[in-house]
């Protein structure tokens, strides 16, 4: 038999081998090979498990606290296509148009994962299914928060962010290095509609002051506004006005 033949005979063996395996993963038997069943939920981080997702939500990319060397992770639910995820990391990243597909078409239904895991030399473990289900409702598109370094009593660099929750994007709103790395918090929205806010900053340099945006346009207001909350009309605010002396 020519060198030829028996390449095109590798290759070919290669295949049937790659189908065995996605075809055994699509009918939930045996991920690779043989498993024996751990009659508990796989441990994981963010524990997403017994939860409700929005259908709209970013993927819900997870950590698996097993020991392993290899990981598969199958999402599936009532309609569509199982999202399969093979990883030699515990870290599962889910892939995101696959994960948006699966949550439009099953609003209201379950969503399961299958967890897997394989150490060296040894039979994959398959843990109990993880399930949560799909709201019908959507959650909204934008969260909008500060990002602070943990010891918060004193500071350099903060800003106010906000993260498109449909992904992973993440956008400036303001940082303390436009008035010279002064204090910015205290933001609030009316109603939770990004058209109204409020935003209070404290610098050495320009002083205490409120940022009012409306409509897409910002005016500065000269009152030290503390804690606020808005009416449900949007005319009106009430606000606190405190000293706080930080000993911690």
């Amino acid at each position: 038999m020519g060198r030829l033949p028996i390449v095109i005979i590798c290759i070919v063996l290669v295949v049937l081998s790659a189908g065995v395996l996605t075809y055994a993963v699509r009918d939930r038997k045996l991920p690779v090979g043989q498993y024996i069943s751990i009659e508990r939920p796989a441990e994981i981080f963010p524990d997403y498990s017994g939860v409700v997702f929005p259908p709209n939500i970013a993927p819900l990319n997870f950590v698996v606290r097993e020991e392993g060397l290899r990981y598969c992770v199958v999402i599936y639910s009532k309609q569509g296509k199982r999202i399969e995820i093979f990883s030699r990391s515990p870290k599962i990243v889910i892939p995101q148009k696959q994960w948006r597909k699966l949550l439009k078409i099953n609003r209201g239904e379950e969503i399961s994962f299958d967890v897997f895991v394989q150490k060296q030399k040894q039979q994959w473990k398959r843990f109990d299914t993880i399930t949560n289900k799909i709201a019908h409702e959507k959650i909204d598109d934008f969260l909008v928060y500060r990002r602070i370094h943990p010891a918060y009593s004193t500071w350099r660099k903060m800003g106010v962010y906000q993260r498109n929750l449909q992904n992973y994007d993440e956008s400036l709103i303001l940082n303390n290095g436009y008035y010279g790395d002064g204090c910015l918090n205290c933001h609030t929205f009316c109603q939770g509609r990004p058209e109204k806010m409020l935003l209070g900053i404290r610098s050495a340099i320009y002083g205490s002051s409120e940022l009012l945006v409306q409509d897409g346009t910002a005016d500065k207001i000269a009152t030290k506004f503390g804690y606020t909350s808005w009416h449900p009309s949007g005319r009106l605010a009430t606000y606190s006005i405190n000293k706080i002396r930080l000993f911690f």
